[in-house]
């Protein structure tokens, strides 16, 4: 679904002009919530993730809450979702370094020093509806909070849980969502009716944010 590559902020616009459009080029945009697992899915187990190209690991401390640390231990690079967690803290399943919450090491079993700036990169994470959020930026998000969407959890809504892998840019995949009009061709033969083609789109831009 999202495009490999760049870790670059990219600087796109809806300013009409073509050098301000995304396209299929476009980097990713990291100063963005994302979510990357269902609540159900994260526990006490560590568990693998790979966002905006990115290699991340989620576990539950003992408090239930969520924590999301890079997926890499500073010392041979081994993953740590291949680790356990202990407490409230996750120990590499190769050579025993043990990091806290914040991603600080905090134990090297072959040494009684730990150096202080032994550390991986931790997200900021949040639990809203039925799934686990991460910031994936650099900057602090503030007061910015993951999209509510109370659909999620209404009783009269039923839900499906799945995946679907897309092979292309994310760029590609959100113009899709954005423009139903194609569903009276491209899905003519299941719920694509020609009515969507006809409807008239009404659209409204206000400042970054295009609503269709």
């Amino acid at each position: 679904m999202n495009q490999p590559g760049s870790s670059l902020e990219p600087a796109v616009g809806l300013g009409g002009r073509s050098g301000d459009m995304a396209d299929s080029s476009t980097p990713f945009i990291r100063n963005a919530w994302y979510v990357v697992a269902p609540s159900s899915e994260v526990s006490r187990t560590p568990l693998g993730r790979t966002v905006l190209g990115t290699s991340i690991v989620v576990f539950r401390k003992q408090d239930g809450s969520a924590v999301a640390l890079q997926n890499r231990c500073c010392h041979r690079s081994f993953p740590l979702s291949h680790g356990t967690v202990d407490g409230d803290t996750i120990v590499c399943g190769y050579h025993g370094l043990r990091y806290d919450a914040t991603g600080k090491c905090i134990e090297i079993p072959m040494q009684k020093t730990v150096p202080a700036a032994l550390r991986v990169r931790t997200y900021t994470v949040a639990e809203r509806g039925p799934f686990v959020w991460v910031w994936m930026g650099r900057d602090d998000p503030g007061l910015e909070a993951p999209p509510h969407q109370p659909w999620l959890a209404h009783a009269e809504w039923a839900m499906r849980w799945g995946y679907l892998h897309v092979k292309g840019s994310y760029v590609h995949l959100h113009e899709n969502l954005l423009d139903l009009s194609h569903l009276s061709f491209l899905h003519a033969r299941t719920f694509g009716t020609p009515e969507y083609a006809r409807t008239p789109v009404e659209m409204h831009c206000e400042g970054d944010r295009l609503e269709v």
